[in-house]
């Protein structure tokens, strides 16, 4: 028996839905990495000005400085949630290709073998002897 798949949009929009929210995730992480970048960048402007302040020995400016950069390094920008699980959209479509033969437990493959078989035991008998007579 050959079996010919016409269609596989649940399994194509599980795979879009999948996609995205990789694309998500991954937009996600750089925007972190480019704000601690900024934010890295920004403490160590401060305290360059900071050091060369002392150096000159400018007091109230090195003094503001110091509490510049300790207020600046509480700023830093928070990573978002990661989401390891996948999404609603997912889960449904999961849900909804749960009917195909892979997702069928033993049971009821050998239960839908078994069926084929009788059916094709059936027309196979059939054509051998040909169709009954009425009577």
């Amino acid at each position: 028996m050959r079996v010919i798949e016409l269609s596989n949009h649940p399994g194509d929009m599980l795979n879009d839905a999948s996609r995205q929210r990789l694309a998500a995730e991954k937009r996600a992480l750089d925007g972190y990495e480019d704000a601690l970048i900024q934010y890295r960048a920004r403490v160590q402007t401060i305290r360059v000005k900071r050091d060369r302040a002392r150096a000159r020995r400018r007091w109230w400016t090195w003094l503001r400085l110091v509490f510049a950069v300790s207020r600046e390094k509480r700023k830093i920008p928070r990573q978002a949630l990661q989401t390891t699980g996948s999404t609603n959209l997912e889960e449904k479509l999961r849900a909804g290709i749960g009917d195909s033969a892979d997702h069928l437990s033993d049971r009821q493959q050998a239960e839908i073998q078994r069926l084929i078989q009788q059916d094709h035991d059936f027309h196979h008998k059939r054509r051998r002897t040909g169709p009954s007579r009425p009577r």
